[in-house]
């Protein structure tokens, strides 16, 4: 078996250097044999586990996470898009032929956190966004596949995991900003990552945090999510980013409020959130932004039908229902008066500028 792994391994790493010095010249020819290589080394580890067991899985990833380096390093070089997601899909596969245990969610997450990094260090340095949706799939198949057996583990190891998620995706946020940021327009691979980043940190802190901290951990990063939309209006003001950030803040806005109220209390709070929203993006003065966040009133709206045809009109006028209608009339009445006010000094300050076009073309 010594002997069998041993040929392997150095017949992978004969093809992958052939491949590094044929790429020079003929660049799909070598990026063929790197892959070949590549491939007959993980192959071999993935024998060694499977029928000698040659090698502790920490070992065994570590040989393949080296070849994949070797890839990576020679895709930036010779500018290869296919070679790095090439990489990049190696890399995250490797933990499974090297045979991890889903109980050593540690050293594993590590090892993911590690390949996500050299991901997003290679989409900076070269301008490959594709990498980082790429490179988060896989995390969140790894999150999905380990959340299965979240019912069974130790209070320490659904910590850890927590941990781990609130680490990725401060990652992908912090990445996927400043790509916005220093890009002049924000491409669908930012968009993905955005939003998947903030749905997969969302389901797995409904998961894995404890029921008591739910809502203000998800209230927490909606401010965090809000945050990152303001910052994106201010330097660039590009629509789409922002209103994907916008739109995670204000799910996870309503997921926390879920959580904590219920009835005609979670109506109210919907009204009200709904309210200052719309009202917040008007003063901001973005006209396209509030008739898509003004559709928000249509959960309030749907949720105070109940309100309308409740029983609780046969016992008297002045309860929780009625609480409901009059809030609902009131905050729609308010903002009804704002835009008409708005659209009357815009009318108003048209027709002067009119005029003094006028007279001064007469003069």
């Amino acid at each position: 078996p010594a002997g069998r792994i041993t040929i392997g391994l150095l017949f992978g790493l004969a093809v992958m250097l052939l491949g590094e010095w044929r790429i020079r010249a003929f660049k799909n020819q070598g990026a063929v044999l790197l892959a070949l290589g590549a491939g007959v080394v993980l192959l071999t580890i993935f024998a060694a586990q499977t029928f000698y067991h040659f090698f502790t899985p920490l070992l065994g990833l570590g040989i393949s996470f080296l070849s994949v380096v070797f890839i990576a390093l020679s895709s930036v070089r010779h500018e290869s898009r296919s070679l790095a997601a090439l990489a990049l899909v190696l890399a995250s596969i490797s933990p499974v032929l090297a045979g991890y245990s889903q109980n050593d969610v540690v050293w594993l997450f590590s090892y993911l956190f590690v390949v996500a990094l050299g991901a997003l260090l290679v989409a900076a340095f070269t301008g490959w966004r594709f990498l980082a949706p790429t490179s988060l799939a896989f995390v969140a198949l790894y999150f999905l596949s380990t959340s299965n057996s979240f019912t069974y583990r130790a209070e320490s190891g659904i910590t850890i995991l927590l941990m781990f998620s609130f680490a990725f995706s401060f990652l992908y946020y912090a990445a996927n900003i400043i790509a916005i940021l220093k890009s002049d327009h924000a491409e669908q691979a930012d968009l993905l990552t955005a939003g998947a980043n903030g749905l997969l940190l969302l389901l797995w802190v409904s998961v894995a945090a404890p029921d008591v901290w739910k809502s203000s951990i998800i209230a927490v990063l909606a401010l965090i999510y809000a945050v990152g939309a303001f910052i994106i209006f201010q330097t660039h003001k590009r629509s789409e980013p922002i209103f994907i950030y916008s739109g995670i803040a204000i799910l996870m806005l309503g997921v926390a409020t879920a959580m904590e109220l219920h009835g005609a209390m979670l109506t109210i709070a919907y009204i009200l959130e709904a309210g200052l929203l719309t009202l917040g993006t008007a003063i901001l003065g973005e006209s396209t932004a509030i008739r898509k966040v003004s559709l928000l009133f249509i959960i309030p709206i749907v949720l105070s039908l109940g309100s309308i045809v409740t029983n609780s009109w046969r016992t008297g006028i002045f309860h929780s229902d009625f609480a409901v209608l009059f809030l609902l009339m009131v905050v729609l009445a308010i903002l009804g008066i704002f835009f008409s006010s708005q659209t009357d000094a815009g009318n108003t300050e048209a027709e002067r500028s009119a005029l003094h076009t006028s007279f001064t073309g007469a003069g």
